[in-house]
């Protein structure tokens, strides 16, 4: 799993080594079927040491508070205090090695963040919501577009590179109007 595409390989080594050395703390077994998470005593980011105390567990028969068996620093709580109905074998939280790895860890073991679909209004406005729609906000071309006639989606439609390459726009930023170009004439 590539973590950001920004990376090198040598980051992506260090990651990946860093989140394999995360710490799993695991729901015991207890001879239920399953219990609840009734809270959590450390905050992200705290020192655990082994036999801190880190959640309080409550069973249908009993609660018990449940103890660290490695040290470490709390990166991610993957259950919440309050969640019902936990089974034994559930990842509980991850521990980190080091605090300055708490982030890395967090940021692997958190669901992905959907990106929003952008909806191109089709009014005067629609130059500037493609052109903010797009990976790198181009919305600083608008004025370019308009003096050179492209100020609808039905012109932005028909724009080359080298139209793009005579406004002046810039290499980087032309490979990413022409993407969103792509898509729009896709749609």
């Amino acid at each position: 799993m590539q973590f950001c595409s920004t990376t090198s390989d040598k980051q992506q080594e260090d990651i990946t080594k860093i989140v394999q050395e995360a710490i799993k703390v695991v729901l015991p077994d207890d001879g239920h079927p399953f219990c609840d998470v009734v809270s959590w005593y450390p905050a992200i980011g705290d020192s655990i040491k082994t036999d801190d105390l880190l959640c309080e567990i409550e069973t249908p028969d009993y609660s018990y508070d449940f103890e660290a068996r490695d040290d470490g620093y709390l990166a991610k709580v993957m259950i919440p205090g309050g969640a019902k109905g936990v089974e034994p074998g559930t990842i509980l939280a991850y521990l980190a090695k080091e605090p300055e790895h708490i982030p890395i860890v967090d940021a692997f073991f958190s669901p992905p963040v959907e990106k929003e679909e952008v909806v191109i209004p089709s009014d005067a406005s629609e130059l500037e919501a493609f052109l903010s729609s797009l990976e790198n906000d181009m919305s600083g071309y608008v004025d370019t577009f308009s003096t050179d006639g492209f100020d609808s989606l039905a012109s932005i439609a028909t724009i080359t590179k080298s139209d793009l390459a005579s406004m002046g726009v810039k290499k980087g930023h032309i490979r990413v109007i022409m993407k969103g170009i792509q898509k729009l004439n896709e749609n």
